[in-house]
């Protein structure tokens, strides 16, 4: 950075989604408001974080002129959570998040673009001291293992703030946070012996403050430029991103100071998810400040190195950028709300928060008993608990254990220990903000934050707490709801039944057997499992499997081994039944005699049946026999038309329709050879052309082609990606403009957004060094194909 410099401006994306995941099997399950995606982080993903990380800069023709990484020029955090399920579902954004700190910490003498953020987003200002620190700690320990630096910032959730919660920040070495225009209380200047009153209007927002702390520490807060900010999320400034440039140079002043700091502050799901193309809105805004004489894109620690404050602020406490009413809408019905239906209240905000202090203030004493037989300092450990969840290395965690243990635990005691740090685990993420939000206590995020306290309870009685379910359900009947009689009705409807335990697990496994062919390591993120034997067998009525599998919890290391036997009959009823702890000689039985329940083991052992099981695993098996009975259909229509050739039918029946059942197995015949052609992944365009032949003669559509237009989308980058390998072989080029053509006359719509990632940046390295006139014409028709600039 250089101090000669004017301007600075710093655009602030505050990333985030709250923890979705099932708390006991921390897989997300299908949310159908988020179709025609499975959930919403994977609908937000597509959306929003995945464009932003190859934005489009397009001329007015849409042809793509650059593709950028937005996040190495704009301010950013994450949460702690999402960056979790992203580094598993979505990997490609995951590397681009963290290739963007990266370089920005190299053009920033230091300072990557990534901030911190408080782990589960709670409202720091409501949580007791322990949990304060226990969030900011694993916030930290979280960016310490994504980006390989300490953090300097952090955001609080919901902006929400107070002097405890600074002084939580300051004494774990955070150096600045970001704060809304409407918490500034008062500021003075270093000549000025009084304070100045300001408010959202008043406040200087284009130079960073030190807020001075009761402990003798300090910590830096720059509060955003609100009305630009305002401007972004809610009022059309994302239309144009040369007008979104332009509105961010008009709020410094006329004559502004020098290094003055022009900075904003939205959500970052503005961009894209929000705004549809917003992302592309930034990444031209970007572009233009770049331009701009006199001015540099920074971010807030490289601006604080070279710029510390000399003016001191004071907070308006407890206060948060999104209630009126300080932190009132995370503790009662304040009137902060996003609409509902007429009549409806919140009401139910304060007894929920009530609820949810019932079961961490029962279990704290609980936990710290329990925990203090194991290890020195309880509270240090939950601390430290946050390695477990990152890396659940058990060779890592033993040489914590080796720090805080009075005696070396046995396997029997650490399992006890970790289901008591995964208790208090469930008492952090309950408290997430999204909970108290929205409109009213059935919304998906409140019910997200009551299964994390209902396994918090669960965990404790199996831990030998004495019973406790039936005195939270006492204090969940104090919630009211705009919809349900209570919340007691609501947790018995919504709650109650989206447990699932080991064997329930385990039932699960074994039906799906009965469709799928398990690899002999399974894994979830909650279980692993281990099919230690599976024998299949044939009967006259139907198909039966048996095993024997161990069943792990992959964070508590709780385990169990099951026996299983299960059969399909004639009227496609699946059920069976599951043994514990089965004896070793449970494979060696007859299996006539176990089909007919003649083991006297087996007869004793619990019926599983599909009904029985947690109603997303009733959708897998569902989705499962779906998929095998739709390939059979799309094989049996293919084989009988690769059987019965129909020769001449279309042309007889002229523009008279053919019978439905032809209309049908045409249909099925055209989408089971694309099918087969993607999954072979050769490049006969042979094949195609016969198809699209066979689609005009047989005047035929394809009515649902989401799928197939991923997959192809997906086939094509895979063969633009080829081109690394052997940047000349036009052969290949080709066959991409062929095959890219014949999908589009065989009725598809090929995804190419990540065609266009491969293809430019093969242009940008690649084509100034093309040998001859030939390959560069090719080339370019490539790239004109796929609208590259």
């Amino acid at each position: 950075m250089s101090s000669e410099s004017l301007r600075f401006v710093c655009i602030h994306g505050h990333f985030y989604q709250p923890p979705r995941e099932n708390a006991w099997l921390e897989t997300i399950d299908h949310q159908p408001s988020a179709a025609p995606f499975h959930d919403w982080n994977e609908r937000i993903n597509e959306e929003c974080y995945k464009r932003n990380a190859w934005a489009r800069l397009q001329d007015n023709q849409g042809q793509i002129q650059d593709i950028v990484n937005n996040y190495e020029w704009i301010s950013f955090n994450f949460g702690p959570t999402l960056l979790s399920w992203m580094e598993t579902e979505a990997p490609e954004t995951y590397a681009r998040i963290l290739e963007a700190d990266q370089n920005s910490a190299e053009r920033l003498n230091g300072h990557g673009n990534a901030l911190a953020q408080v782990y589960s987003h709670l409202i720091l200002p409501l949580a007791n001291e322990k949990d304060k620190e226990t969030q900011v700690i694993w916030g930290i320990k979280d960016f310490e293992n994504r980006f390989n630096r300490k953090p300097e910032g952090m955001w609080l959730a919901e902006t929400a703030v107070d002097v405890p919660t600074l002084e939580v920040l300051a004494a774990h070495d955070i150096k600045f946070t970001i704060l809304a225009p409407g918490q500034a209380k008062a500021v003075k200047g270093p000549e000025d012996a009084d304070w100045a009153s300001v408010g959202p209007h008043s406040v200087d927002t284009i130079k960073p403050y030190k807020v001075k702390l009761p402990s003798g520490k300090e910590i830096a807060v720059f509060f955003y430029e609100g009305q630009i900010s305002q401007e972004v999320a809610f009022n059309g400034l994302l239309h144009d991103g040369k007008t979104f440039a332009g509105r961010i140079l008009q709020g410094f002043p006329t004559n502004p100071s020098p290094n003055a700091l022009m900075h904003i502050a939205t959500d970052g799901e503005t961009y894209g998810h929000h705004h549809t193309f917003g992302e592309m809105a930034l990444a031209s805004a970007i572009h233009f400040l770049k331009r701009e004489k006199n001015l540099e894109l920074t971010n807030y620690a490289a601006y604080l190195e070279e710029f510390p404050p000399v003016w001191e602020a004071q907070i308006v406490e407890p206060s948060a950028w999104s209630c009126a009413h300080g932190v009132e809408r995370w503790n009662s019905d304040c009137g902060c709300h996003t609409g509902g239906e007429p009549g409806w209240n919140q009401a139910w905000r304060g007894p929920l928060r009530e609820a949810l202090d019932f079961v961490r203030d029962t279990l704290s004493p609980f936990f710290e008993k329990e925990a203090r037989s194991l290890v020195k300092d309880p509270w240090q450990m939950r601390n430290e608990y946050i390695q477990w969840i990152l890396e659940k290395d058990l060779r890592s965690w033993k040489a914590i254990e080796k720090k805080y243990h009075l005696v070396p635990l046995s396997t029997y005691d650490r399992t006890r220990l970790l289901q008591l740090l995964e208790m208090q685990r469930q008492c952090i993420l309950m408290y997430t903000s999204c909970g108290w939000f929205f409109n009213e206590v059935s919304g998906i995020e409140t019910l997200q934050i009551l299964q994390y306290a209902y396994r918090a309870v669960r965990l404790a009685e199996d831990l030998g707490h004495k019973p406790l379910l039936d005195s939270w359900k006492n204090v969940l009947q104090k919630i009211p709801s705009n919809i349900y009689e209570n919340g007691l009705v609501l947790f018995e409807d919504k709650i109650e039944a989206t447990s699932v335990e080991e064997s329930q697990f385990a039932s699960f496994i074994a039906l799906m057997s009965l469709w799928k062919d398990l690899e002999q390591h399974e894994f979830t993120n909650g279980f692993a499992v281990n099919l230690e034997t599976l024998e299949y067998k044939t009967l006259p009525d139907g198909r039966a499997r048996r095993g024997i599998m161990t069943i792990q919890n992959r964070i508590t290391l709780e385990s169990g081994k099951y026996g299983f036997l299960v059969w399909l009959d004639n009227q496609f009823k699946p059920q069976g039944r599951l043994l514990k702890n089965p004896e070793n000689d449970f494979l060696l039985e007859d299996w006539a005699g176990a089909m007919e329940i003649a083991d006297l083991r087996l007869t004793h052992a619990p019926v599983i049946e599909l009904f029985d099981l947690y109603h997303e695993h009733q959708l897998l098996i569902s989705q499962a026999v779906f998929q095998k009975n739709k390939q059979e259909k799309l094989l049996a229509g293919k084989q009988m038309f690769e059987m019965f050739p129909f020769k001449n039918l279309p042309e007889e029946y002229g523009k008279e329709p053919l019978p439905l059942h032809l209309e049908a197995m045409a249909a099925d015949f055209l989408k089971a050879s694309l099918q087969d052609f993607l999954k072979k992944e050769h490049t006969d365009t042979e094949v195609l052309m016969q198809l699209v032949a066979f689609k005009k003669e047989w005047k035929t559509e394809i009515e649902d082609t989401f799928q197939l237009n991923k997959n192809s989308g997906e086939f094509l980058s895979r063969l633009a990606f080829r081109l690394k390998g052997d940047q000349e072989d036009i052969e290949q080029m080709e066959i991409l403009l062929d095959l890219h053509a014949l999908f589009q006359n065989v009725g598809l719509n090929p995804e190419i957004w990540q065609v266009q990632n491969v293809l430019f940046a093969y242009k940008k390295e690649h084509f100034p060094q093309l040998s001859s006139p030939g390959i560069q014409s090719v080339a370019v028709e490539m790239f004109e194909r796929f609208n590259i600039g």
